[in-house]
């Protein structure tokens, strides 16, 4: 239930009215499959829907029309399918408009809470969504981070409404946690 609620806020929490284009990277040195990740038609059911985008060579480049919250699963070309070795997942953000498919390494990340209350932050990975801590007023939680991770802060102990949230960019290390 949590992973619903979240993601639809994330796909409510535009600032664009609509759809938007992206670009996609490759820096492996082998093709890779870009998938469209989907809920499945059954509610109730624990499974998803994956749909074929892209096949993108060695180096290549390619923009996508998306839209707010979209996911994306990034699996080698030459497993043929979404059963084999993932290789990335991006939850798109109209404030992120290029996507690195590489290797993701961690970095350490720091959030402070700039609001004036206490803050539950998560860690959505694309599927379900993660508590992590709750953060006191202007208090600061640390994590490790790959680039493109989503997190979101809501009020104390709720799940609604969605405070705040963010996608870890790639050398970047301090984020703010306020409107």
């Amino acid at each position: 239930m949590w992973t619903l609620f979240l993601l639809l806020s994330i796909l409510r929490c535009s600032s664009q009215d609509s759809d938007f284009e992206v670009t996609f990277i490759n820096r492996f040195d082998f093709a890779v499959t870009v998938w469209w990740q989907d809920e499945a038609n059954d509610p109730n059911a624990d499974e998803r829907e994956f749909h074929p985008q892209m096949v993108l060579q060695a180096g290549g480049v390619e923009k996508f029309g998306t839209f707010e919250g979209h996911i994306f699963d990034v699996y080698p070309e030459a497993d043929g399918g979404t059963d084999g070795n993932l290789l990335a997942r991006f939850i798109v953000s109209d404030s992120k408009l290029t996507y690195i498919v590489q290797e993701k390494v961690q970095q350490k990340v720091v959030f402070t809470n700039n609001f004036d209350q206490t803050v539950q932050m998560w860690y959505h990975d694309g599927n379900e969504a993660h508590p992590l801590a709750l953060v006191q007023i202007g208090e600061t939680f640390e994590d490790e981070a790959v680039p493109d991770a989503v997190y979101i802060a809501t009020p104390e102990n709720q799940m609604e409404p969605m405070l705040w949230k963010t996608l870890i960019h790639e050398d970047r290390f301090d984020y703010k946690m306020e409107l």
